[in-house]
C-alpha cells in the first residue's frame, strides 16, 4: 500500500494498492481538518493523517473512510522532525539533573513511567538547595534573577495571572528593595488579585475579570470601569512584547486598556444600544478613541456605526459620527482609513495558537470649544446591524 498527495489537487490523497491494482481517493470532505502530513502503519491497513496543532485522524485504507474522529496527539508524525535530535551535554551527576528536571516540571517520575505532582513546599526546598549548590542552573547572579522575575511578572500580568505576578514581584522587591516602582506595582497586582477573587470563583474565570484601575493612572485616561460590558481578550504587541492590562502607549497616546464597551445594532445579541453619562469633567483640546467594529463587514463605506455626543458644563452639546471604513472597521480588515490610525496588536484568547494579527483603530476628534469644560460623553448606536466596541478614551489637555 502506498499513499501520495494528488499533484493537481493537493486536497486529495491517493491510496495505491499495488497488489490488487486499486487507486482509492480519500474524499477531502471527510477530513476533520486540512491534513499536513500522512503516514501508513506497517501493515498498510491504516493511514494516519496529521492535522495542525497536534490533531490526527485514522483512516481505513481499503475503504478510504475515517474510522476515528479527530483526536489530540502529543507527538509529531513528521519524520524530518524526529530523525535528528541534538542534545547538549551537561556535566552534572544524574541525580542532580533529575532534581533540576523535577524542579522545572513540578513533577516526579515514577519507576513505572508515570509521574506525580510535587507539593509546593518540596519544590521551594529544592529551589533553595539547588540555587546555592548549582547557581548556574538554578537561580544564578542577582542581575539575571532580576531580569527573569521581571520577564515572568510581565507575562503573568499580560494574561492576568495575578497570583503568579505577585510572586515574581515579591521576589523583585526582595532583590530591589530601594525601587519604589516595584513596590507600587506589587501592591497594585495584589489589589487586582483580591478584586478577581471577589468577582469570580475558579482560576480561569478570575483571569477574565477586568482588573481595577491603577491609582497612578492619569485622569486624562478616562476611567471606564463601571461601563465595561466585557473584559478585553489577552493582548500582545505585534513585535511579541507583552501588553499588560492598564495604561499603555499606542501611536504615541496613553490609553487605559482593561476592558471594552460593546454596543449592539439592530441584530445585536444583547440589544444594548447606548452608553450614556461617561464622566469626563475636564477641559480638552481633543478626544482620542480606541475602538473597533464587528458584524459590519457587509456594510458600505460611510455607514454610521455610532454617534458620540459631547456634553459641556454650560449645557451645550457637540456630536460627531463614527463611520465605517473611515474611522474604524473590523479588527481583521486592512483597508487604509482616512479618519483613524491603526493600532496593531496580536489579540489572543487564552493563548490562541493561531496568533492572528488583529487591530484596534485610533480616532481623534478635535474639540471646537477647548475653552468649555466637558461634563459627560454619550455613545449611541446608529440604525445598523453592526456592533461598536470601545476599548479606551483619552482626552488631550488644551
Amino acid at each position: 500500500m502506498e499513499a501520495y498527495r494528488d499533484p493537481e489537487n493537493p486536497e486529495m490523497i491517493h491510496l495505491i494498492d499495488t497488489v490488487h491494482q486499486r487507486d482509492q481517493i480519500i474524499n477531502p470532505s471527510v477530513f476533520a481538518s486540512w491534513p499536513r502530513h500522512y503516514w501508513l502503519d506497517r501493515s498498510g491497513n491504516y493511514l494516519i493523517s496529521e492535522m495542525g496543532l497536534g490533531g490526527a485522524q485514522v483512516f481505513d485504507t481499503w475503504t478510504a473512510t475515517p474510522i476515528t474522529p479527530k483526536f489530540q496527539t502529543h507527538h509529531t508524525l513528521d519524520s524530518e522532525a524526529t530523525q535528528t535530535v541534538h542534545l547538549h551535554s551537561v556535566e552534572l551527576p544524574v541525580d542532580t539533573i533529575q532534581r533540576i528536571i523535577e524542579l522545572i516540571s513540578g513533577r516526579k517520575m515514577l519507576s513505572d513511567g508515570g509521574w506525580v505532582a510535587l507539593p509546593i513546599q518540596r519544590l521551594y526546598k529544592e529551589w533553595r538547595s539547588l540555587s546555592v549548590s548549582h547557581p548556574r542552573w538554578v537561580g544564578g547572579l542577582p542581575s539575571k534573577q532580576v531580569d527573569w522575575h521581571r520577564q515572568q511578572a510581565d507575562i503573568a500580568q499580560r494574561v492576568r495571572d495575578w497570583f503568579s505576578a505577585a510572586f515574581h514581584l515579591e521576589k523583585l522587591n526582595q532583590l530591589l528593595p530601594e525601587d519604589q516602582s516595584v513596590l507600587l506595582e506589587k501592591r497594585y497586582v495584589e489589589c487586582a488579585a483580591t478584586h478577581a477573587e471577589t468577582q469570580k470563583t475558579g482560576y480561569i474565570h478570575r483571569r477574565f475579570v477586568p482588573p481595577p484601575r491603577n491609582p497612578s493612572t492619569p485622569k486624562e485616561q478616562i476611567d471606564l470601569s463601571s461601563f465595561y460590558t466585557k473584559p478585553n481578550v489577552f493582548l500582545e504587541r505585534v513585535d511579541g512584547r507583552g501588553l499588560p492590562a492598564g495604561s499603555q502607549v499606542l501611536n504615541g497616546v496613553p490609553f487605559d486598556i482593561r476592558g471594552e464597551i460593546i454596543l449592539n445594532g439592530k441584530t445585536g445579541k444583547w440589544q444594548r444600544h447606548s452608553m450614556t453619562g461617561i464622566p469626563i469633567q475636564s477641559y480638552s483640546r481633543a478626544i482620542h478613541l480606541l475602538h473597533q467594529s464587528s458584524q459590519a463587514f457587509s456594510l458600505p463605506m460611510g455607514e454610521e456605526i455610532a454617534r458620540v455626543s459631547i456634553h459641556y458644563e454650560n449645557g451645550s452639546t457637540e456630536t460627531f459620527p463614527i463611520l465605517r471604513l473611515i474611522h474604524l472597521q473590523e479588527d481583521w480588515e486592512t483597508v487604509e482609513l482616512s479618519g483613524a490610525e491603526v493600532a496593531s496588536l496580536m489579540i489572543t484568547t487564552g493563548g490562541d495558537p493561531l496568533r492572528i494579527n488583529r487591530r484596534m483603530y485610533h480616532m481623534v476628534w478635535e474639540n471646537p470649544h477647548p475653552e468649555w469644560k466637558i461634563s459627560t460623553l454619550d455613545v449611541v448606536m446608529g440604525e445598523t446591524p453592526a456592533n461598536y466596541r470601545l476599548h479606551a478614551i483619552t482626552i488631550e489637555a488644551p
